[in-house]
């Protein structure tokens, strides 16, 4: 993410610059696409810090440029794992019907339903069933985090993110495909993130530092995803 110089003049109040509107309606977009695809409680653990603000940015509270900039680096790391999280369901050969989009799942509904067929099935056969998937989804959760399939957030970007990585298990969890297969083709999406990291480490970086640009871990973050986009298209 290219560094923002603060707008010349009031940052606060009736003479905000022109500038520090266009970047408060542009944060302001981003927050409402994000608020909208069913991020997780507000009250959730990876959420408290930053949710609020995000409601404040969509009523129209102006934020003083560093506060705002801030915030905007946050949603640019969260909507980008967003993306990664549909990019990987191409990468893994299950794609996105109609209705499977990060923003129409909530992953926490899905499973508490599960949760409760397990504990008050309609019959027993049900229940073993639900108990299966939620089983299914845990260990390819465990899989995911293990295999850092999406990336921390660096300094500057806020806590943790964990929407796509539950996505990503959902999605993958309701294929009839086995859970060995599954494993492996997340090894395999492992290994290419790894190789692209490496492009990235020994060419990308000498030609942002050639072109003038100050490199920071948001820049590779999003040259990573652009490297993925094209490999995986």
């Amino acid at each position: 993410m290219a560094e923002l110089d603060a707008p010349a003049g009031s940052t606060t109040g009736p003479s905000i610059s022109g500038s520090l509107r266009a970047f408060h309606n542009i944060a302001k977009v981003k927050a409402t696409i994000y608020m909208y695809s069913r991020p997780g409680p507000d009250d959730g653990v990876c959420n408290t810090s930053c949710h609020s603000q995000f409601d404040e940015l969509i009523k129209g509270t102006e934020f003083e440029f560093k506060e705002l900039s801030d915030l905007n680096a946050i949603l640019d790391y969260r909507l980008e794992k967003n993306k990664l999280g549909e990019l990987y369901c191409y990468a893994l050969d299950i794609g996105i019907p109609e209705g499977q989009r990060i923003s129409d799942i909530n992953d926490q509904a899905w499973r508490d339903s599960l949760l409760k067929r397990g504990r008050n099935p309609r019959d027993k056969e049900d229940g073993e069933a639900a108990v299966a998937l939620l089983d299914r989804y845990e260990a390819i959760c465990k899989w995911i985090r293990e295999g850092k399939i999406f990336d921390p957030p660096s300094e500057g970007q806020g806590s943790s993110y964990v929407k796509p990585n539950a996505y990503l298990a959902i999605r993958l969890a309701e294929t009839e495909m086995a859970l060995e297969e599954i494993k492996m083709k997340l090894e395999n999406l492992r290994q290419l993130k790894l190789e692209q990291a490496k492009r990235v480490a020994s060419s990308s970086a000498a030609e942002l530092q050639y072109r003038g640009k100050k490199i920071n871990i948001a820049d590779l973050f999003r040259y990573i995803i652009d490297c993925l986009q094209r490999t995986l298209a």
